[in-house]
């Protein structure tokens, strides 16, 4: 398992003053002490907690997206600690004070908002009472265009009633130098933006010629962004490299 060591020890220090002696079995745990310990996950006993955990993360994720902040206060366990990208740390103390804090984050994001996609999620568990989630995200308008991507890391603990989260610290995206825009469309074609099903009418058409990036193979589709930033699955037979004539 791969550690984002000094960003986990950071995250873990604050956890110590946010929660007292409570985290400092969490400070052991993110500094490794415990992923080498012969009682903990190297045996292989502990129960992967992945699917449920990354399953709350995108509730949370869907409370944002509506703006429904007591729903994401639900999500929470206090005192909660938040940490922009920029590394300044805010404690709430109860779920009044968290409310106040995302409805001045909600305020303040990407004119146009209208949904988010998770692009990349890692998780790492380090006990059965705590565990981490690296998503990065994307969020659209209601033009299906991306208009920002970002990126957290977003702590876990279980105090034996469910995951709860308790730190989220903003990162700054790093954007993959990869060549991009290296394929296009054959023939116009529809596209869908929240997943390659079919019961329901396509958000749209990428004309033909459309030059497209593709971001991962889902099956007999293909989800790729346009140069003008929308995101969605199209028919993998639709779409060609760029230098095939």
């Amino acid at each position: 398992m791969r550690l984002f060591c000094p960003m986990i020890l950071l995250v873990a220090i604050v956890l110590v003053l946010a929660h007292g002696t409570e985290a400092q079995d969490t400070l052991r745990l993110a500094s490794g002490w415990d992923a080498n310990h012969p009682a903990a996950e190297a045996r292989g006993e502990m129960p992967n907690h992945e699917a449920a955990v990354v399953h709350i993360w995108k509730q949370y994720s869907k409370a944002f997206e509506y703006a429904d902040y007591r729903q994401i206060a639900n999500h929470f366990t206090f005192p909660a600690t938040l940490i922009d990208a920029a590394g300044q740390p805010v404690i709430v103390a109860d779920r009044e004070s968290l409310i106040k804090r995302y409805r001045e984050i909600r305020g303040k994001i990407q004119d146009g908002y209208k949904y988010s996609l998770l692009d990349t999620c890692q998780f790492h568990q380090y006990s059965d009472q705590v565990c981490m989630v690296d998503a990065t995200y994307g969020r659209f308008n209601g033009a299906y265009q991306r208009i920002h991507t970002g990126r957290g890391l977003y702590f876990f603990r279980n105090k034996g009633d469910g995951w709860q989260i308790s730190v989220v610290m903003g990162l700054p995206v790093e954007v993959p130098a990869v060549a991009r825009n290296n394929h296009v469309i054959q023939l116009e074609t529809v596209y869908y933006t929240t997943g390659p099903q079919q019961g329901r009418a396509p958000d749209g058409k990428f004309p033909a010629g459309t030059v497209v990036t593709v971001l991962k193979e889902a099956g007999s589709y293909m989800l790729v962004e346009s140069k003008d930033g929308i995101v969605a699955y199209v028919a993998s037979g639709s779409v060609k490299p760029a230098d095939i004539p």
